[in-house]
């Protein structure tokens, strides 16, 4: 969790009271600050609550807001002024519960990758993959979480500390695929896990045509074995 103390002094003004008081208000501010996040994270980004599922196959219990520990998690809005916001490549970015691509967003696939090897997993992150990649992992027993969108897709882009660029896009979502219908060779179809839709059956034009909507941007995955 952040310094919530320190944020709330950050951006309020001098409140020209006794030095005691506040200190309350400040406490105060902070602590509803701490848990509107709280309830935030208990209600899960796609990103953590697909690595979660992912996990729980292999019997690995952990929670939303564990997972964002491991990630990376310090929210703070988008700076619309120098157009500038944290990596996605590096950590969450954002507030799980904020606005996409404002005041909130979300995680590449390395963070969740090295999130996953941290619960005593191996995880390969991919991109550009194929469909029989896909199914390859799953006849192997292995669980893949793909990246692709929900809804409202659009190209973004921002600058991030350090210097440089992050291209990304509105509408990011992770699905975790654990089934595959068909043999190799002859696949008929893929069984999903949506965090926020449920179980889906995809055939493999529709899974690829949503990982794919944004190139090797959209089209990443984490295998965990």
């Amino acid at each position: 969790m952040p310094d919530f103390q320190r944020l709330v002094r950050e951006r309020l003004p001098a409140l020209h009271m006794r030095p005691e008081r506040e200190s309350e208000i400040v406490a105060e501010l902070a602590l509803q600050l701490e848990q509107a996040c709280a309830e935030a994270i208990a209600g899960g980004a796609s990103e953590s609550d697909a690595l979660r599922m992912a996990l729980a196959l292999y019997g690995i219990g952990t929670s939303d807001a564990d997972v964002l520990g491991r990630v990376g998690y310090a929210p703070r809005p988008r700076d619309t002024a120098s157009n500038t916001w944290d990596n996605p490549y590096e950590m969450f970015v954002g507030d799980i519960g904020g606005a996409q691509n404002t005041t909130g967003y979300g995680v590449f696939a390395p963070p969740i990758a090295q999130a996953a090897r941290s619960y005593g997993r191996g995880a390969t992150v991919a991109n550009n993959v194929s469909a029989d990649y896909i199914a390859q992992q799953i006849y192997a027993g292995h669980p893949v979480l793909a990246w692709g969108y929900s809804k409202g897709f659009a190209p973004d882009s921002w600058n991030v500390p350090g210097g440089g660029v992050v291209t990304t896009y509105k509408g990011e979502h992770v699905r975790v695929v654990y089934g595959v219908a068909g043999a190799p060779g002859n696949i008929i179809g893929f069984y999903l896990r949506d965090p926020a839709y449920g179980s889906l059956y995809w055939t493999p034009g529709q899974l690829m045509a949503n990982m794919n909507v944004f190139g090797g941007v959209s089209n990443q995955t984490v295998t965990v074995y």
